[in-house]
């Protein structure tokens, strides 16, 4: 991708808003755990075919707590730079 390009496709994301809901957290919960399930129900039934599953949900289930808690941290730092301390 040549640098005017990267600098557009960045500044369109920069652009891009997302609210902060606490029920974003509802979703990465069960992420992690199908992660971890799949990975344990392939080495115990030694289900093999499963082995590239559970590393690509634990990818997937990463991103999105990496996400949820960016949008945690962005939604306090507003907080706090519009109403002072939290209760």
């Amino acid at each position: 991708m040549a640098a005017p390009e990267r600098h557009r496709t960045m500044s369109y994301l920069s652009e891009l808003s997302f609210p902060y809901d606490p029920q974003y957290w509802g979703a990465v919960f069960p992420l992690g755990m199908y992660a971890v399930s799949t990975q344990q129900m392939s080495q115990v039934l030694g289900l093999s075919f499963l082995d590239w599953l559970a590393p690509l949900f634990l990818g997937i289930a990463a991103v999105a707590w990496t996400a949820a808690f960016i949008g945690l941290l962005r939604n306090l730092s507003r907080y706090l730079r519009t109403e002072g301390t939290p209760p």
